[in-house]
């Protein structure tokens, strides 16, 4: 795939077989361009999908003269788009994450790591990733043992999904039970 903007190939074929997903509201822009750079600098192997929840259009096109990833737009509810104009953290923002992964999975074939927006990497990808691609782990994730409360430990900023059959059926309930709640 070529960005007719800067000329710079992207999506290489020897990008590894894990896609990194991140994503979010405008408000965490300035995160996702932390986040970016990062992945470049330690990771530039890997491809990456930034799902932008409610971006304005001159946002995104920013972001894709800069970084060699793949932004997707993603419409908002009204409830989200006044949540963001009035700096509010808002519910909403996690079921589209659930989303984007569940329709990630489903669409492609690549394995996936979604890495939460206030996020930054700092080491190789690859001793998570192996485990979704080369250990047969299904479904990984990370948690923050900085946190003390019980319920902050599983406050979780990496998943990772192999996206076999269990992966995809996980995503799918997860998803469908958080819709229903």
């Amino acid at each position: 795939w070529w960005c007719d903007s800067c000329d710079k190939k992207r999506w290489s074929s020897k990008k590894k077989e894990v896609t990194v997903l991140t994503g979010g509201t405008s408000n965490y822009s300035k995160s996702i361009n932390v986040l970016l750079s990062s992945l470049e600098h330690t990771n530039p192997d890997y491809n990456c999908n930034v799902y932008c929840f409610g971006w304005e259009d001159y946002l995104i096109e920013k972001f894709n003269s800069i970084y060699s990833a793949k932004f997707i737009p993603i419409p908002v509810s009204e409830k989200i788009h006044d949540d963001v104009k009035n700096n509010v953290r808002c519910g909403g923002a996690l079921e589209l994450k659930v989303k984007c992964i569940n329709d990630f999975l489903i669409a492609e074939d690549s394995a996936a790591l979604w890495i939460d927006a206030d996020s930054l990497v700092t080491e190789d990808l690859g001793i998570i990733t192996s485990k979704i691609t080369d250990e047969g782990y299904d479904v990984v994730c990370t948690r923050r043992k900085h946190r003390t409360l019980e319920h902050e430990i599983f406050a979780l900023g990496v998943l990772g999904f192999s996206n076999s059959l269990v992966s995809r059926e996980f995503t799918d309930i997860f998803y469908n039970k958080m819709m229903k709640s």
